[in-house]
């Protein structure tokens, strides 16, 4: 049997543009301990876990927008286009630009993963394993609008101004089965499943709901009326996924390789309108359960050369031939996932959109790439 058990620390500082530490996030233990065991004295298996926990360190952008002061700021939605006609915007919150105060207890945003896995070697040359993982997110940090007073802050959900919000959650579990395969030096071969789970409010610190690479400051339930129905399938979730890899020597510096993959498709969700709120990003039904995107398949393919230079040992090129989205299919994977665009006097999701559910991204056409690698 091999321990191996560890406790990291680390903090996170804030400082604002008056020079001063306007946030810490301090408590940031992570505890990791993984082992090893080899039963019996064969060697050939092997049984092997991890446990942790990992803070993930705040961007400094778009945050530095709660940490500046100086200005003023406000948001204007209009139902025209305003280039026409600059009057009649919806003003949403604004103000004084200001350092938000310090929120004391602030926890970082940090998850645990739990892993445990079994190898064994069934020939001299292959070798199978099987591991099962949960990650779970325990806290998050992100931006939102106080219901009462129009305000926003940055804060975990569930606190302070944001005490109305749920805590955002995340959770990925997966079996992973993976055989490997390599007889001899001149070639290897790997192939893997993938069956897996991802539930929660939260997509991540890539907003995919939205398309915004804002983390810790996304449209991620800013507002109260997104969090009904907000709690189902994330977007990157996909049940399925198969991937095959190999590579073998030809001869005369010429190898060959593959990867080939299959993934079921994505689900996507239903958005319907809010109350005084013109962009239309409340979920009208509950999270990915509007439809879910066809299952793909993706084949590349590289060959290589290394001719062999008599002028300079030194200098060793590689010339590289990739072929890229073999066959593509050219199947969707994006959908317009918006589905109305207002709310009726009762309140009632009104003004459909014809496009809802049609395709608006596919996959890449097939592609050919010629290169050059030059080591020395």
């Amino acid at each position: 049997v091999c321990v191996n058990a560890g406790l990291r620390w680390d903090g996170q500082f804030i400082v604002a543009t008056n020079g001063h530490v306007a946030q810490k996030i301090l408590g940031q233990w992570q505890p990791r301990i993984g082992f090893i065991y080899f039963p019996g004295e064969s060697g050939t298996h092997k049984f092997l876990g991890s446990v942790g926990r990992f803070y993930q360190e705040l961007s400094t952008f778009p945050l530095q927008s709660y940490y500046r002061e100086g200005g003023t700021d406000r948001h204007v939605i209009y139902d025209h286009d305003p280039r026409e006609d600059p009057t009649g915007g919806n003003v949403i919150g604004g103000g004084p630009v200001v350092i938000q105060p310090e929120i004391g207890n602030l926890e970082g945003q940090h998850y645990d993963e739990f892993t445990l896995g079994y190898e064994r070697r069934l020939s001299e040359n292959a070798k199978l394993g099987l591991r099962g993982i949960h990650r779970t997110l325990r806290e998050g940090i992100e931006t939102a609008r106080d219901p009462e007073t129009g305000q926003y802050q940055l804060n975990n959900f569930g606190k302070g101004l944001l005490s109305a919000y749920p805590k955002l959650t995340r959770d990925y579990t997966a079996l992973e089965v993976v055989l490997q395969y390599s007889p001899g030096d001149n070639r290897a071969f790997l192939a893997s499943y993938v069956l897996s789970k991802a539930y929660g409010n939260y997509p991540g610190l890539f907003n995919s709901d939205l398309d915004q690479a804002l983390p810790n400051s996304s449209s991620t339930l800013d507002w109260i009326e997104m969090v009904p129905n907000s709690t189902g399938r994330l977007p990157n979730d996909r049940p399925h996924v198969f991937k095959l890899a190999g590579s073998q020597r030809i001869g005369h510096g010429v190898s060959a390789g593959l990867s080939f993959t299959w993934q079921s498709g994505t689900p996507y969700c239903e958005w319907g309108a809010m109350e005084n709120f013109t962009v239309p990003i409340a979920f009208a039904s509950k999270r990915g359960t509007a439809g879910r995107s066809p299952g793909i398949w993706d084949l590349n393919i590289r060959f290589q050369y290394e001719p062999r230079l008599a002028i300079d040992s030194r200098f060793k090129p590689t010339l590289t031939l990739d072929l890229l989205h073999v066959a593509s299919q050219r199947r969707p994977v994006f959908y317009d996932e918006l589905h109305y665009r207002a709310l009726d006097e009762e309140g009632n999701q009104a003004n459909p959109n014809s496009n809802f559910g049609r395709p608006i991204g596919y996959q890449p056409p097939m592609a050919m790439r010629l290169g050059m690698e030059v080591d020395f």
